[in-house]
């Protein structure tokens, strides 16, 4: 009786392994189902901080422990945001101080 409870634990876990190769190439999980290969992520759009004038709207999370300002209410930097999203000039964001994100936002010229 043990013995095919073993050989029953070893087929399980044939099965399993056997899954687990086949399955990431599922579109359900992400992948192309015709090709095998993985969705690339959306791209970024970053602007350059000196190109957001002080009256120009940016986007804040208003939770608690928010710090950043995001120049796109659909950064992925705010994806985590609990509370609302808010737009307010930049002013008015650096007056609660507020940084800029480091995701939608770049320290350096865009090109």
């Amino acid at each position: 009786m043990k013995l095919n409870n073993y050989r029953n634990l070893i087929s399980v876990g044939i099965g399993f392994a056997i899954l687990s190769f086949a399955l990431p190439s599922c579109s359900l999980f992400g992948g192309d189902s015709t090709t095998g290969e993985n969705e690339e992520a959306p791209e970024v759009h970053r602007v350059f901080i000196d190109s957001i004038h002080p009256d120009d709207t940016v986007y804040i999370c208003t939770g608690s422990g928010s710090k950043r300002f995001h120049a796109s209410d659909s950064c992925t930097g705010l994806n985590g945001c609990r509370k609302e999203v808010r737009g307010l000039t930049r002013r008015e964001a650096e007056n609660k101080k507020r940084t800029h994100c480091q995701i939608c936002i770049s320290d350096e010229q865009v090109e």
